[in-house]
């Protein structure tokens, strides 16, 4: 049985490869895709190809790509951070990979994970909760359907949840400097199902969860506690 590749699930930073420059070859609706996902975090990619789709010309005038249109060229992937090699052409996909990777780029191939430095996995987001899914190569489809059920369930309050949770954070960052007090905190959270009271009774009963656990290891005032009954809320 041949030996698959294996895949470290990372968080790219893509300010700083984007910084020295992002881009998509390609213009179709899987190079569309591509620059849709990278737009959405802030990228603003470079689109070489002779024809695009009217998706790409549409991001190009609200100014989220930058569209060339040419045929490929190596000189395209010069100084490059991140390159996606998107075309309908497989070959020309490999020899942009090798161009790129040359040129000391981060290269994603479309449909081409063996030339691939990444895999791009699916996305299930809800304000700033990212959630990936991955098989490894070995079935997208399936990965679509497992992120479907996983942003049913972020869609359901998930992003609010995590902004109390950033409160409590900043709460237990003022409160105290030792960083191993505050994960012994942050475990006794876990084990009271802070997560779970929030969902199901709401954030001042959480509050009463949070300063049940805080005040056994640290002082805490009503005052500090104020702020969480209302963190996450609509104003």
């Amino acid at each position: 049985m041949a030996e698959r590749d294996s895949y470290l699930p990372v968080a790219l930073n893509l300010a700083r490869l984007a910084g020295r420059g992002c881009v998509v070859v390609g213009g179709g609706h899987e190079a569309e895709f591509k620059a849709r996902v990278l737009a959405s975090f802030g990228a603003a990619p470079l689109i070489v190809s002779p024809e695009v789709t009217s998706g790409l010309e549409a991001m190009a005038a609200a100014g989220d790509v930058e569209i060339r249109r040419e045929a490929y060229g190596k000189e395209a992937v010069t100084g490059a951070g991140l390159v996606v090699a998107a075309t309908d052409d497989q070959d020309l996909n490999n020899r942009i990979a090798g161009d790129a990777r040359a040129a000391g780029a981060t290269v994603n191939v479309v449909d081409g994970a063996g030339e691939s430095d990444f895999i791009a996995m699916a996305l299930a987001r809800a304000g700033d909760i990212t959630v990936a899914v991955s098989t490894a190569g070995r079935s997208p489809a399936f990965a679509s359907a497992l992120r479907d059920r996983i942003q049913n369930l972020l869609d359901t309050g998930f992003a609010e949840h995590l902004e109390y949770f950033a409160a409590v954070r900043e709460l237990l960052l003022g409160i105290t400097e030792d960083f191993r007090q505050r994960v012994r905190i942050w475990r006794e959270l876990t084990a009271a199902s802070l997560l779970e009271v929030l969902e199901r009774d709401g954030r001042e009963a959480a509050r009463e969860v949070v300063r049940g656990v805080v005040s056994k290891h640290v002082e805490v005032s009503a005052a500090e506690l104020d702020g969480l009954s209302g963190a996450g809320q609509d104003e």
